[in-house]
């Protein structure tokens, strides 16, 4: 298990990444995401600030959540 400040970052960069993904494709559609591991004690949620645009919904959830997380794994 990581402990609260491992958890911390990850968060922080989880907020970052969406956060950059938000604004490129602000033009056209909403993202909101969500991330839970027991064994890495993350549960975090990402809810867009405007809830007037639409969503796309596609089913890569499970490769973009992968990535995230290997990117975090290098950076760490």
């Amino acid at each position: 298990m990581i402990n609260s400040e491992k958890t911390t970052k990850m968060k922080n960069r989880f907020n970052t990444l969406f956060d950059k993904v938000s604004k490129k494709y602000s033009s056209w559609a909403n993202i909101q995401a969500c991330v839970y591991s027991e064994k890495l004690n993350i549960d975090y949620k990402y809810i867009p600030y405007e809830t007037e645009k639409p969503y796309h919904i596609a089913s890569i959830g499970k490769m973009f959540t992968a990535v995230l997380i290997f990117i975090l794994i290098k950076e760490n």
